[in-house]
């Protein structure tokens, strides 16, 4: 980009090229796919909108989306548009994401709550918007990230032990509709209160789907104790 930014597109479509090219000429072998009946396409809206009654859908959705505001204003809370504050930060970003990731795969990563989880990640974004040291503000984002990624993985799987399986590419499909939707508006909405109120008020879209997050957790929680996992 520093040279040219067209050449960013450039690399890009190199890549997929490549990937291509080793499709193409690689031969993998894979194991037969089970025989299934192929559903019509009644029975799969059928499921879909049985699917649209599970909690682990909204969870999954409200969990992608519940990072949009600092996520999305990370760069003017720090106060940084330079190229070299990018790469270095974008770097951190995704060592902090592995980070979370690895938690999973620890005894305490698996032993915390989730609730307990999105309540800390949603004490994060507060105090991100409301820091002014710029290398506090840092660290509060990439402990964020961290285990926001571990939501992810957490609720993600969450998802996929709750749904059908012969629904659950649609299921799936809607679930990024969903999140898709969801995360537009609250860009949108952090957008405007950035710009007319500051970060401290940007932060509370985030934090307000936190809140939701934690309350669709206790309500699943409490419909799975009394029987009913949906």
């Amino acid at each position: 980009f520093w040279a040219n930014p067209r050449m960013v597109w450039a690399l890009a479509a190199v890549g997929v090229a490549t990937c291509a090219v080793l499709v193409a000429v690689t031969r993998v072998s894979q194991a037969p796919a089970p025989h299934a009946r192929r559903l019509s396409v009644g029975e799969v809206i059928s499921g879909a909108v049985t699917g649209l009654r599970s909690g682990a859908l909204w969870i999954s959705v409200v969990a992608a989306s519940s990072g949009v505001a600092p996520y999305l204003l990370w760069q003017k809370v720090v106060s940084t548009d330079g190229l070299l504050a990018l790469v270095i930060v974008g770097v951190l970003m995704a060592g902090a994401a592995w980070c979370g990731a690895r938690l999973q795969a620890t005894q305490v990563g698996r032993s915390v709550r989730l609730e307990v989880v999105v309540a800390m990640n949603a004490l994060l974004v507060i105090g991100f918007g409301l820091v002014d040291w710029v290398p506090a503000a840092c660290v509060l984002f990439l402990v964020h990230v961290a285990l926001q990624t571990l939501t992810a993985v957490r609720v993600y799987g969450l998802f996929q032990e709750s749904v059908r399986d012969d629904v659950r590419a649609t299921m799936t499909s809607v679930s990024s509709l969903a999140d898709s939707g969801l995360t537009a508006a609250g860009s949108f909405l952090a957008g405007a209160l950035m710009a007319r109120f500051g970060a401290p008020w940007a932060m509370m879209v985030s934090v307000a789907l936190y809140a939701l997050l934690i309350v669709l957790l206790a309500v699943r929680g409490s419909r799975a104790t009394g029987g009913d996992d949906e």
